[in-house]
């Protein structure tokens, strides 16, 4: 059985009805057709991008990229209300600790995640094991990190779960 057998094939996310709060944002999606090889580059913002305010439907297809505001990072408990399968990339901003980065542990189909000079320890580290889709982790200028790193959890050739099972037993 040849490798590109034996990886589960990666779907299309289906269409969604997102839930954010309706009195404040929570920062912008980055929305893009959905590529069905990962290749972890990064979405780079545009004109057409969204305001995650209020419920905002997308078609299946469509590949999601959270960026949020730093107002969003002091509170993100309204990441508890969207789905599993609801967004597949996510940047948290310098003002989340380790108790903000609790509620993103829900969103199973995370495949890019930027902490981006958030303020996350080791010990909040811990409540990203269950992220099973999980690709790319990128920890800049953290405390747990003090310099830029990106840690590639897999390649297209591999699953995720097995990608990221290193880093999941070390967080345990």
């Amino acid at each position: 059985q040849d490798r590109a057998s034996a990886t589960p094939k990666r779907k299309p996310p289906p269409a969604r009805t997102l839930h954010f709060p309706e009195d404040r944002s929570m920062g912008s999606l980055i929305i893009r057709d959905w590529n069905p090889e990962f290749d972890g580059a990064y979405p780079i913002p545009c004109d057409n991008d969204v305001e995650a305010r209020g419920s905002l439907f997308f078609p299946e297809g469509k590949w999601i990229f959270l960026v949020l505001s730093e107002d969003a990072g002091l509170d993100l408990s309204p990441l508890e209300d969207l789905g599993p399968n609801d967004i597949q990339g996510l940047v948290i901003p310098a003002t989340a600790d380790d108790r903000a980065i609790e509620h993103i542990r829900g969103l199973l189909s995370l495949e890019q995640l930027i902490l981006d000079d958030a303020r996350i320890t080791d010990s909040g580290l811990r409540h990203l094991r269950d992220l099973i889709s999980l690709k790319e982790l990128a920890l800049r200028r953290t405390e747990w990190s003090c310099f830029p790193v990106l840690f590639s959890l897999g390649d297209p050739s591999t699953s995720s779960g097995q990608a990221f099972a290193p880093l999941r037993r070390s967080l345990s």
